[in-house]
């Protein structure tokens, strides 16, 4: 029997490292995600969150990938990243 500790999440270990087994893939985004909410910031946000989708084959087929280029408005963008995290559950790829 495994001692209760070992099977406990510590606050130091990566989250990605404790799912390992269900994740098929990983895409880092959040890097690119900004505080600010003026369209300017917002669109620098997804252009760049765009072409990491864009050049990974794992979202090929994302139907919303198009919309993330010249995005501005906050409320779309988040709802565009809404279908970003269901697209990327569906398809069991982590969003780093």
């Amino acid at each position: 029997m495994r001692p209760p500790h070992l099977d406990t999440p510590t606050l130091d270990a990566p989250e990605r490292r404790q799912h390992a087994p269900y994740w098929k893939h990983s895409v880092a985004v959040k890097r690119h995600f900004c505080m600010s909410t003026d369209w300017q910031s917002v669109m620098k946000s997804m252009n760049k969150i765009g072409t990491v989708l864009l050049n990974d084959p794992h979202f090929d087929d994302f139907a919303e990938l198009d919309f993330f280029f010249a995005e501005g408005s906050l409320a779309r963008s988040n709802e565009l990243l809404d279908k970003l995290y269901d697209f990327c559950d569906e398809r069991r790829i982590w969003v780093e």
